[in-house]
């Protein structure tokens, strides 16, 4: 048996790669945690000031002035009402802590003003405080001021949890026994766990708005009335982001009469977004001149809301992408809790056996191919509507830049599939497993045979290989790397190689305790055969306690 050892006990195989890597990852996370900060800055904001008006005192009031104005994009809702507080009259514009209630459809904003129509009398809400400060709605429920902040939440957590898990992920542990066991680390299946956790909240609250809220809505207009509307407005309303990027909606405005009654409307279908499709909003709107009739659905619950498409197609089943996060999320919570269970089901007692584990060829090839599926069927929605937006003359700059590390992190799995694809045709190396667990320090004979084109193989290398953490030199971080490599067989004759045994002890001094309790250690045996001008082989059969 040759037994290669580096210095210390340790082969460090940190590279560059995982420096650029760790980078890139801090940089993803610093977007991504601030965008959420700000969001969540804004929505605690909020909510302290709607918080702040629970003690406000409920007094009578009479609206003087209501109206619907235009606001860029929304309708808003204004009041001008008076009240008397304490013997003095106060007059107030202030209809939420806000201001004026903005809508997005204009039916919304109607229906406000139905509510509040000029010369009735209502109850308002006024600052003991400052009696000059007063509002007619105010906002207590728990969605009203969570909501908005759950929303937030994932993405700071997401963002900052990124960078923390990137230095601490592997920095060691107290020591909680005398032997590790080989299991994963607590900090590892925490990790895991709290991960999990906020991707799938944070997946399902967003499949909610884009997904499940328009689907309730387009089942519950099944039972609308149809009735005839007017076209009064028709257009392609168009929506600008900060780096030059045009989104496109359908805006029509109709109006309809529901017992002698006339009611005004603007919503064409339930989806709440927009998308860079210029000339699919184009022709809806062409076949929608103003003056033209259509019918619309009308809920007969509510006159207000009406809709002109209560059926959304597939387009619907858009708003499930963001599922992936949540499938995501699962996978990592329930790696996490099987750890867990792993590490308590044998928490002190050092193996003293080792199972060897087949090799599953197919595998890696496997797991790139649905990784890169996954990762390319994401980037690439967001990657169309890119080279839309360049087309049409726009400057997407930010949103190119953006782009580009998860465009060549795609195409590196592709790469990386094809890569391994190349492998299955390469020979293969297989190691027969003893009918009896591995014992440390019992020499064990192990058998082993060539399939394939022999003739390619040069030299032949089996090592008992342990894997671990461990800090780097000069650094308090810790990386996970090689520990231990022993080679236990080499042959560089071809004609030698078709099959063989060989014989392999497990070092009892490094396998029957942990030699660093703090860290877990996991081993394999790598077998791996040089092919000149070729992909080498390798194969993992990995070793159970």
């Amino acid at each position: 048996m040759k037994i290669s050892f580096p210095s210390k006990g340790i082969t460090e195989r940190t590279s560059r790669t995982r420096t650029g890597g760790r980078i890139s990852a801090i940089i993803f996370g610093l977007i991504f945690g601030t965008v959420g900060l700000v969001m969540l800055v804004l929505a605690v904001r909020s909510s302290l000031r709607q918080l702040d008006t629970r003690h406000w005192i409920a007094t009578p009031c009479e609206i003087v002035e209501s109206s619907i104005i235009r606001d860029d994009e929304q309708h808003r809702f204004d009041t001008v009402f008076t009240y008397r507080f304490n013997g003095h009259s106060y007059t107030s514009r202030r209809f939420t802590h806000e201001g004026g209630l903005r809508e997005k459809h204009i039916n919304d904003a109607q229906r406000l003003l139905s509510q509040y129509p000029q010369g009735t009398s209502t109850t308002c809400y006024v600052n003991p405080a400052a009696p000059d400060d007063a509002l007619i709605r105010r906002d207590l429920s728990v969605g009203g001021m969570i909501v908005p902040i759950l929303l937030a939440l994932p993405l700071v957590l997401s963002g900052y949890g990124l960078i923390f898990f990137v230095w601490h992920r592997n920095r060691p542990e107290p020591p909680t026994s005398d032997f590790s066991g080989g299991k994963p680390s607590r900090g590892t299946m925490a990790v895991s766990i709290r991960f999990g956790t906020i991707f799938i909240v944070a997946g399902l609250g967003v499949t909610y708005f884009t997904f499940l809220g328009p689907f309730l809505r387009q089942r519950a207009a099944r039972d609308w009335t149809p009735v005839e509307a007017v076209v009064e407005q028709s257009r392609v309303r168009s929506h600008s982001s900060d780096e030059d990027t045009t989104y496109y909606s359908v805006d029509i405005t109709y109006r309809y009469r529901i017992d002698g009654r006339d009611y005004q409307s603007d919503r064409y279908n339930f989806n709440t977004g927009s998308s860079s499709d210029y000339e699919g909003k184009q022709r809806v709107v062409a076949a929608h001149p103003p003056g033209s009739t259509l019918f619309v659905y009308v809920n007969p619950a509510d006159p207000f809301d009406s809709v002109i498409v209560r059926d959304m197609g597939a387009t619907l089943y858009l708003g499930l992408l963001p599922l992936i996060f949540t499938v995501i999320g699962a996978m990592a919570l329930i790696s996490g809790i099987l750890r867990q269970r792993r590490r308590l089901a044998h928490p002190l007692a050092p193996p003293s056996a080792w199972t060897l584990c087949p090799a599953f060829r197919a595998g890696r090839p496997l797991w790139v191919l649905a990784f890169a599926l996954f990762w390319n069927g994401a980037t690439s929605v967001f990657v169309v509507q890119c080279l839309r937006e360049w087309q049409k003359g726009g400057r997407p700059i930010f949103l190119t830049f953006f782009l580009v590390p998860f465009v060549l992190i795609g195409a590196g799995c592709v790469v990386g599939f094809f890569v391994e694809l190349l492998r299955l045709f390469n020979p293969r190396i297989i190691l027969i497993p003893p009918p009896d667990p591995l014992v440390p320090g019992a020499p064990t004979m192990i058998a082993y045979r060539i399939r394939g084109r022999i003739d390619r193989v040069t030299r032949l290398t089996i090592s008992l290989v342990g894997s671990g953490v461990a800090k780097e030199h000069g650094d308090d971080t810790a990386a996970s790397r090689e520990l231990h490599r022993l080679v236990v067989y080499e042959q560089e004759q071809p004609m030698l190689m078709q099959e063989g045994l060989f014989r392999l002890t497990l070092p009892p001094e490094l396998m029957g305790r942990g030699a660093d309790p703090h860290n877990p250690i996991t081993w394999h045996l790598e077998v791996k055969g040089e092919i000149p001008r070729g992909l080498d082989i390798v194969e993992t059969y990995r070793l159970i306690s």
